[in-house]
């Protein structure tokens, strides 16, 4: 999936790495706790918890920050209850604008049901889709976050 954004990579990628920036464009999006932090600027291999709020429900997704290169490359593994996601965002710049590239690969644990891992698939970039597309409209409509 790719969306051309009128934006610099610098500003889209501060909504792809800070936490005020990803609670603007994930709904429900409560906090985010890193793990370990980083010693240095190397964050990949950094596991966080993301908690999130859903209607009266909140819930724990844990992952891992996979691919880090500021501000060109994001990538994370989501450890989702029926499957496993690799989230890879490349952004590219042409001319005034940024290409985001976002390239989703969904695994399924040993032991999960078929028709339940689809479904979780089918659910992930249906929601991703919406997500990426609600962070398109802010990017372009507003600053950098603080």
């Amino acid at each position: 999936m790719e969306l051309k954004i009128a934006t610099s990579r610098e500003t889209l990628f501060a909504y792809l790495e800070t936490e005020e920036g990803l609670k603007q464009w994930i709904g429900g999006l409560k906090e985010i706790a890193l793990e370990s932090s980083p010693e240095s600027d190397e964050k990949k291999g950094t596991p966080f918890t993301l908690k999130l709020r859903s209607g009266r429900t909140d819930r724990e997704i844990r992952g891992e920050i996979i691919a880090y290169r500021n501000p060109e490359l994001f990538g994370v593994r989501l450890f989702l209850t029926h499957a496993i996601v690799d989230l890879f965002l490349d952004l590219e710049e042409e001319g005034n604008a940024v290409l985001l590239s976002c390239d989703c690969e969904i695994g399924v644990p040993e032991g999960t049901g078929f028709l339940r891992s689809r479904m979780t698939a089918w659910q992930f970039r249906r929601t991703l889709f919406s997500r990426l597309k609600g962070l398109k409209t802010i990017t372009e409509s507003r600053k950098v976050p603080a």
